[in-house]
């Protein structure tokens, strides 16, 4: 599990994990005390290849974030390690380290 934190407001956190059913999960949540659900976006195993490489080339990759019924937000990883999360009218990015990256990426192996 990758967690990130981005300085919105509330402030966010990403997490990052490879999940039972095999799909890589990007989760938000919103660091208060009850860790309020945001949005989630998955990426299936068909396209772990090429969303390894895209990590790994410095992206971008992409994807909309969803709660149980519609579309709250997007997430992306943009070339100089960036980080960007959108939702409604806020929007923030942050420079990621490359021990984040790679452990994002390192996700993506062995299925």
């Amino acid at each position: 599990v990758v967690v990130i934190l981005l300085p919105m407001v509330p402030p966010m956190s990403v997490a990052a994990f490879r999940a039972v059913d095999g799909d890589i999960g990007f989760i938000v949540h919103a660091d208060d005390a009850q860790k309020t659900f945001i949005g989630q976006y998955g990426i299936a195993p068909p396209l772990f290849a090429w969303a390894r490489a895209a990590l790994q080339d410095d992206g971008p990759l992409c994807g909309v974030l969803r709660d149980n019924r519609r579309i709250v937000g997007e997430i992306g990883f943009y070339p100089g390690r960036i980080l960007k999360l959108t939702l409604g009218d806020q929007s923030q990015s942050v420079e990621l380290a490359q021990e984040d990256i790679d452990d994002i990426v390192s996700l993506f192996g062995g299925h």
